[in-house]
């Protein structure tokens, strides 16, 4: 896991991203193969040393997953001020689940990599099966 600050769009970082991870796919793949980006999350918990780089962002922190060539990204939207990127090498997805709260109109996600755990909330319950294909996809790059 490695954590970038990508709020202005750093060239050098972005160059970083792009070699370790691979470039972003095209508006081909995009709209033609399966899907590269998860439904939109929000931000509930996650490792210590991202939560105190971005929790004292605001109480509306954005988040969503995109799957690169040689690994993922977690994006995170710190209430429209600064922006983050969480990398992931193939295999660092040890697990997720997607679960009802009583009470709540949303879904839970927890996503487990390399032995920690991020907990967020989907946006859009509807979402929850393309959630699912979502994190399906990349246990196949885990694996492969």
């Amino acid at each position: 896991m490695q954590l970038y600050d990508v709020s202005l769009y750093p060239p050098a970082t972005m160059r970083e991203i792009n070699l370790k991870y691979g470039a972003p796919h095209s508006w081909r793949e995009r709209l033609f193969g399966p899907a590269v980006g998860s439904p939109g999350m929000d931000w509930l918990s996650g490792p210590a040393e991202v939560a105190e780089v971005i929790e004292p962002l605001g109480p509306r922190i954005r988040m969503n997953a995109e799957r690169r060539p040689n690994g993922w990204l977690l994006h995170i939207n710190g209430s429209l001020r600064r922006f983050y990127q969480v990398g992931f090498e193939p295999g660092e997805l040890q697990g997720w689940n997607l679960h009802d709260v009583p009470g709540e109109r949303y879904q839970r996600v927890e996503i487990r990599t390399s032995g920690q755990i991020w907990q967020c909330r989907l946006r859009d319950s509807a979402r929850g099966e393309a959630l699912q294909a979502f994190f399906q996809r990349l246990s196949l790059l885990s694996h492969s």
